[in-house]
C-alpha cells in the first residue's frame, strides 16, 4: 500500500489532483459468475471465477475510460485493487482530465454522471441490482438498529432530498 501512496503523490505532484474517483465493486451475483459456477456452488466456493470476472469487467472500464473518453479525455490514471473481508474484489480509480475535459460546474458533472433507479416495470433485474447495491438503507424508523444509526439519527444524513441536478458544496463537504 506503501508503493501505491507514493506513486498517487508523484502523479498528484506531476499532473494536479484527480477530477473523478471511481469504486467499482465485484458483484457475485452477476450473470457471468453464476453462469460460470457448477450447481451446488456459490461465488465464495470460487474465487478463480470471481476474480477472473472482476478483471474483465475492470478492463472494459478502462477502456471505455482510456480509449473511448466516455468520461471526458484522461491525462492520466491509477488504481489499486483491493479485496474486501468478504474476499470480493473493489478497484479505487483516480482519474486526472485533460484541460478541456475538466468539470467545472454542476451541468457538467450532469453531462457524464446520472443517478436514476431504473423503473421496476422496464427494467426489473436492473432494478432490483441498484435496489439490493446501491440503495442506502433502510435506516430511520424503518429500522432503528441499522450500523449507521446514532442517537435515532443516521450519521449518513439519509434520507436525502431529491434533486434534478447536481450540488456542489465550495469546500467539499456534502451540499446540503
Amino acid at each position: 500500500m506503501q508503493q501505491n501512496y507514493q506513486d498517487a503523490t508523484a502523479i498528484v505532484a506531476k499532473y494536479g489532483k484527480p477530477d473523478l474517483f471511481l469504486t467499482l465493486t465485484c458483484n457475485p451475483t452477476c450473470q457471468d459468475v453464476q453462469k460460470a459456477l457448477f450447481p451446488g456452488q456459490q461465488a465464495q466456493d470460487r474465487p478463480d471465477i470471481v476474480a477472473r470476472e472482476f478483471q474483465q469487467h475492470l478492463r472494459e472500464l478502462m477502456t471505455d475510460i482510456t480509449k473511448k473518453h466516455v468520461l471526458g479525455k484522461p491525462i492520466t490514471h491509477i488504481y489499486v485493487i483491493e479485496f474486501q473481508k468478504r474476499g470480493l474484489p473493489h478497484c479505487h480509480l483516480l482519474i486526472i482530465l485533460a484541460e478541456h475535459s475538466k468539470l467545472r460546474d454542476p451541468s457538467d458533472i450532469d453531462s457524464i454522471i446520472s443517478a436514476q433507479i431504473p423503473d421496476l416495470t422496464e427494467h426489473p433485474e436492473l432494478f432490483q441490482v441498484i435496489k439490493t447495491t446501491m440503495v442506502h438503507g433502510p435506516c430511520g424508523i424503518l429500522s432503528k438498529r441499522a450500523p449507521c444509526m446514532a442517537d435515532d439519527k443516521c450519521t449518513k444524513d439519509y434520507p436525502k432530498e431529491f434533486r434534478e441536478t447536481t450540488a456542489l458544496a465550495i469546500d467539499g463537504s456534502n451540499a446540503k
